[in-house]
């Protein structure tokens, strides 16, 4: 059985400030196997706080809180009311603002997704600083300099929709404008986004490319460092496990100038995290020739059905180390393949290896019999079901 393909992420997220007496625990021997720390592909927040005059609020404490692990950025408004919160990670979040003599004013049911720049304006009432004002606003203000166009699948959206094959492509396919192009001269087919070349795409994990440069020799995407990390068979299990996303931003047309280092599709991918809560799961995913009917040509030529394994396994797990401070989580993955093929061609009739000289029987015996009818005087039809493994 043939191991297709493996996926394995481990890392970790770390918060304000860990303790500085260290223990060895047995939540120190994951936070040592994880190569990196990852901070993923972020998001910025911004707006500007006022009161209710239209005057600009300086000095006001603004926190960002990051509702799954408790982690909590903070900033402070300039003289004109500006503020500015950078490399904030996508996911659900509540934003205050407080000023001595105003009240203070949250908004919750904030989502912010990877590569976002999101505004939030604020204005304060005047009364107490232990009143507050709470608005549900998932909705920010477009920055007047960003014109980008996209889709974006969050994590309940790629455990929902129908992926055959848990891979990337499905989830792409499902942004407007994308097109799932065949392998040509030139390019390793992918997808083409809004009429781009198919070959123009570019992709992140966290921030980082995961696109390469494969030195073959011929004119192309292999040398051009734009081909996408594919496994051996072309598709994109080896990219991120599905079971670590958190959500795939796809950036159409319009893209800002950070993404200058290809035309076409922006694909901007965000694994998970851990938090507060401990979270894993365990999964298998199967096809097997005795839940499936036999192959049309097979079954006319009177053969059984051929071996029929997929098994596509793995698990994930998610926690904290240390409260609201510092998360884990890691994830493997594993595709083990075996593809039937049903094959025909002609091989020598029965009547011409019984005609033949002997001089010819060993050359005429290293062909398989023909199980089909004669097409020839010397050639018969052979129909033979093979699994690749």
């Amino acid at each position: 059985m043939n191991h297709f393909g493996e996926s394995f992420s481990l890392h970790g997220v770390r918060g304000a400030k860990a303790p500085r007496k260290l223990k060895l625990a047995p939540q120190w021997f994951l936070a040592l196997l994880a190569v990196a720390v990852a901070y993923g592909q972020q998001a910025d927040v911004s707006g500007v706080v006022k009161d209710s005059s239209g005057a600009a609020v300086p000095r006001a404490a603004i926190t960002l809180l990051h509702q799954q692990s408790g982690i909590r950025r903070q900033a402070q408004s300039d003289d004109r009311g500006l503020y500015a919160i950078p490399a904030a990670r996508p996911g659900a979040y509540r934003i205050s603002v407080r000023k001595e003599g105003f009240q203070t004013s949250a908004r919750t049911g904030i989502v912010l997704t990877s590569g976002q720049s999101a505004r939030y304006d604020f204005t304060l009432i005047v009364g107490p600083i232990e009143e507050s004002i709470n608005v549900n606003d998932r909705r920010p203000q477009q920055p007047p300099d960003d014109a980008a166009t996209g889709t974006t699948l969050r994590r309940r959206m790629v455990e929902n929709l129908p992926n055959n094959g848990r891979s990337l492509l499905p989830l792409i396919e499902a942004a407007p404008g994308v097109i799932i192009t065949p392998a040509g001269g030139g390019e390793v087919g992918q997808f083409s986004v809004n009429g781009q070349r198919s070959n123009a795409n570019y992709m992140t994990v966290d921030g980082v490319s995961a696109n390469f440069a494969v030195n073959d020799g011929l004119p192309g995407q292999a040398p051009s460092g734009s081909t996408p990390v594919l496994t051996a068979l072309g598709s994109m299990q080896t990219v991120v496990s599905v079971e670590a996303l958190e959500e795939v931003h796809l950036r159409t047309s319009t893209t800002p100038a950070e993404f200058g280092r290809l035309p076409g599709g922006q694909i901007s991918m965000t694994t998970r995290s851990g938090s507060n809560q401990f979270h894993g799961s365990l999964f298998e995913y199967l096809r097997n020739e005795k839940l499936d009917a036999n192959n049309w040509f097979s079954n006319s030529a009177g053969l059984p059905r051929s071996p029929l394994r997929s098994n596509d396994f793995g698990a994930s797990l998610g926690g904290r180390l240390w409260k609201d401070k510092t998360f884990f989580f890691a994830s493997y993955e594993g595709l083990h393949l075996r593809q039937p093929f049903t094959l025909r061609d002609s091989v020598p009739s029965n009547d011409y290896r019984q005609q033949a000289p002997p001089i010819v029987h060993d050359f005429l015996d290293a062909y398989p019999v023909a199980n089909g009818p004669t097409t020839s005087a010397d050639m018969a039809q052979l129909t033979a079901s093979v699994s690749v493994a």
